[in-house]
């Protein structure tokens, strides 16, 4: 595909016959890779498996980039699928040992209504990592490593901790 170099001119200036040769569509992949820009979608299938396996194991940065920002959105996932799925044993556990005592019962609903307000947490966090992998694929598409919003740098805070 050839692209002017230079808006053509007026009528007594340059003609407009200079052109130069642009990057054919495969060459792009040397800049981003389809491991990169497939990563987003791919990690609504397997959580922070795929991404994490994809951040060790590459070299090249762009796909690195975009497995980092992945692998930090599914990790904050994760830690609040933790934290629900522990509020509601906790739940079970703190009803099954406490006497049937009346001020013990509104500690066991606290804890329940935690869980249930988690639940609609992690439902609103479904529908944002849906949203989320589908823009970050479009922005890896063109060339964009998008850091999805409300994920808070996991990695780097990991990393702090252990150095």
């Amino acid at each position: 595909m050839k692209r002017p170099t230079e808006p053509p001119t007026d009528e007594d200036g340059a003609s407009a016959s200079e052109y130069e040769e642009s990057e054919p569509g495969p060459n792009l992949l040397t800049e981003r890779t389809l491991t990169g820009i497939f990563l987003h979608p791919l990690g609504l299938v397997s959580g922070v498996a795929l991404p994490g396996i994809v951040y060790l194991t590459t070299d090249h940065p762009f796909t690195r980039e975009n497995a980092r920002n992945v692998l930090n959105w599914h990790l904050c996932y994760l830690s609040v699928l933790a934290a629900v799925l522990f509020g509601f044993g906790l739940t079970f556990v703190v009803d099954a040992i406490l006497p049937d005592f009346a001020p013990f019962d509104w500690v066991v609903l606290a804890l329940l209504l935690l869980v249930v307000a988690g639940i609609f947490v992690l439902a609103a966090l479904t529908l944002l990592t849906m949203v989320f992998s589908v823009v970050g694929m479009a922005k890896a598409i063109f060339g964009t490593p998008w850091e999805y919003p409300l994920a808070p740098d996991l990695l780097a805070w990991g990393r702090e901790l252990t150095s």
